[in-house]
């Protein structure tokens, strides 16, 4: 496609900048706590891994552990909604993530004096140059991975306008049929190797600028039955775990698979 077609279809595409959504700001909320939910059961003083494997654990497991990832997806998702309708440029995605990384900076060096303070025995040469340098060591991955997807997302939105409506849909629903069965097999897979990180961000990217700009967006109960289809697929998958290895393991059932 050349210069002029990218620009037909980028001002095709262009909408006009809203204010703030009340709604949004809340599924922000929402989004977090249940990261926080995630990350109090997985790094609890006992791990859950290490608890007999009984409903309520499963429980636990499903609602807060699983809970994680799904929060994760949502918060990076509202983020990439209102990027899919903007124009990415280096020098402006370069110049948040310069913004991030004072931000970023501020809190590492904080929480590294305040627990220094605390307990001197965590002070350490690896911690040190963590917290001077929070963004390329990768402190905090998520902010690690979001900076390297701003400075791609450039270069990945002109070459998603590039391919035009067709080539868009067809690589969304070829990652989509690759890797939607495979995030529901709960066994390790490629789809632990690929959909991490950058490379998650990407995929969620692609899928969500297809729907945004080339496809019908759903209506609140179509939404609806999406969500609780959803929320069905996992209860099955997590009873048939459960049920597979009770049976293969009997007597000898392994607290976790």
């Amino acid at each position: 496609m050349n210069t002029q077609g990218i620009d037909a279809t980028k001002a095709r595409h262009e909408l006009i900048r809203t204010p703030r959504n009340s709604s949004i700001e809340l599924l922000r909320i929402i989004a977090m706590l249940m990261i926080l939910s995630h990350h109090f059961v997985l790094h609890n003083g006992t791990s859950l891994a290490d608890l007999p494997m009984t409903p309520v654990r499963e429980i636990f497991a499903f609602l807060f552990l699983g809970a994680g990832k799904i929060g994760v997806t949502i918060f990076f998702s509202i983020s990439t909604w209102f990027l899919i309708s903007s124009e990415q440029s280096i020098k402006h995605n370069f110049r948040r993530i310069w913004l991030m990384e004072r931000e970023l900076l501020f809190w590492s060096l904080t929480l590294l004096i305040a627990f220094t303070l605390a307990k001197k025995s965590l002070l350490s040469p690896t911690m040190m140059l963590n917290s001077v340098f929070p963004v390329i060591t990768s402190l905090w991955w998520y902010a690690s991975a979001y900076a390297s997807f701003l400075a791609i997302l450039p270069f990945l939105q002109y070459a998603l306008l590039a391919m035009g409506p067709k080539r868009h849909t067809q690589l969304a629903l070829m990652l989509l049929l690759v890797f939607g069965p495979l995030s529901l097999v709960p066994y390790p897979t490629i789809f632990g190797i690929y959909i991490t990180n950058v490379a998650g961000f990407m995929y969620l990217f692609i899928l969500l600028s297809c729907y945004k700009l080339y496809l019908k967006q759903f209506n609140v109960k179509q939404l609806w039955i999406l969500m609780a289809s959803g929320l069905l697929i996992g209860v099955l998958i997590t009873v048939l775990k459960d049920a597979v290895i009770v049976l293969m393991f009997a007597d000898n059932t392994p607290t976790s698979w």
